[in-house]
């Protein structure tokens, strides 16, 4: 498939439901009935799904949302294919644990290549016996956590909150943090809000949930939106301050944006308007740990934004964009120099040398990252020679239907 350059991409987008929020819902209903709306589809939400099924929750799907029970009987021993979602398999870690249930979690190539992280160890000194192979999925626990537990987390990490968050409810037990830079705050919105945690509901009244509108998959169009002249996107969207690092970027750099806020509990929810940027004016700029973290799925789309623009941007990375679906640095910084553009690295920082009209099109070979998909789409559109990228639909993960989207606005594919 090949993405070609395009104008005048107009128009307002019903974005898809938050990934993120969306398996953290799933996981909740392990807790406590929930019957959620607009639900992701992707796959690490439909992995997730049978994640939860596999624990014995009880599903049930009604016209346009689905209801989510807990066991009446849990299992004694599962094994959980996570797919290529790690925060599906983290968050199984956790549940299985604090549940006394003998799990082996394991998932794709992609999943196995990538490391448990600190969540082995955490899960270990609360008492579990957690066994990785070698620090990487496939992981094996058995036995049950027993007792409060207390932690830094630095840097922030989202998914090993959430599944520690998990862990505490499910069992009543204390956890307690402090993290730096702040990582993004569902769980602790969704369950507190759910009255899940700190301590749980006695109520087995299920909790509706309207899952928001995905925040990364509106980021990209909001980059399309800035890059490609005469064209003007809107949509109504999650507007949390740890989701929103990017459009912050966007103005940074002199983009058009509007947002209009609506609600901010439990989420933060907005209409978002992003136009063409026709800012000419050179910009340097360095974005810090706290304002990567808000924008860490979107690093390779800001990096594409950045070199399609007259600006110098250096990304302050500090080492945590290594364990995602690809190392995010070397290959949001690839992506840049294959289509044209001009990025280094320099020890962990990222920096994107921008020019405007700089982008001149290119190939992407066999993409295994979703984001680097979504990244290279814009690109292709904003770019003077197209980009065609192989296996396009892996960009479905975190945005379904994305290559109609871009058609319904207009963006030339083929």
């Amino acid at each position: 498939m090949r993405v070609l350059p395009s104008q005048k991409l107009r128009g307002r987008v019903k974005v898809p439901g938050d990934k993120s929020v969306t398996i953290r819902a799933y996981f909740l209903g392990l807790m406590h009935p929930v019957i959620i709306n607009n639900e992701s589809v992707g796959r690490d939400c439909r992995s997730a799904l049978k994640a939860v099924r596999s624990f014995g929750a009880i599903i049930k799907r009604y016209k346009g949302s689905i209801k989510v029970s807990p066991p009446t009987n849990k299992p004694e021993n599962v094994k959980i294919d996570a797919g290529n979602s790690a925060t599906t398999a983290r968050f199984s870690l956790a549940w299985a644990a604090s549940s006394g249930i003998s799990a082996e979690i394991t998932g794709d190539e992609n999943l196995c290549s990538r490391k448990v992280g600190e969540l082995e160890e955490d899960l270990v000194s609360w008492g579990a016996s957690v066994k990785s192979n070698n620090g990487y999925f496939p992981v094996f626990t058995k036995g049950k956590i027993e007792k409060d537990l207390n932690l830094e987390i630095m840097p922030g990490s989202g998914t090993r909150k959430g599944a520690l968050l998990i862990a505490s409810a499910n069992t009543g037990l204390s956890f307690s943090w402090k993290e730096k830079p702040l990582s993004r705050d569902h769980s602790e919105r969704l369950y507190s809000w759910a009255d899940c945690w700190p301590k749980k509901i006695t109520s087995n009244d299920p909790v509706w949930i309207d899952i928001p509108p995905d925040a990364s998959a509106f980021a990209v169009l909001a980059g399309l939106a800035s890059l490609t002249e005469g064209s003007s996107i809107y949509s109504r969207v999650l507007t949390n301050k740890r989701r929103t690092g990017f459009l912050r970027l966007v103005e940074k750099l002199g983009g058009n944006l509007n947002i209009v806020k609506e609600s901010e509990w439990p989420e933060s929810i907005g209409t978002v308007t992003s136009s063409f940027n026709n800012n000419n004016v050179y910009l340097e700029t360095i974005i810090e740990s706290q304002e990567l973290m808000d924008m860490i799925d979107e690093v390779p789309l800001a990096a594409i934004l950045c070199s399609n623009l007259n600006c110098k941007v250096t990304f302050k990375t500090d080492g945590i964009l290594g364990n995602k679906e690809s190392n995010r640095l070397t290959s949001s910084c690839d992506l840049v120099n294959s289509f044209g553009g001009d990025a280094e690295i320099i020890d962990d920082d990222l920096i994107v040398y921008g020019k405007r009209g700089s982008l001149t099109g290119g190939i992407l070979k066999k993409p295994s990252d979703h984001r680097i998909v979504l990244a290279a789409a814009v690109a292709g559109a904003s770019s003077k020679g197209g980009v065609e990228i192989e296996n396009p639909e892996i960009g479905n993960v975190a945005f379904p239907g994305w290559i109609n989207t871009f058609k319904s606005l207009g963006v030339a594919i083929e």
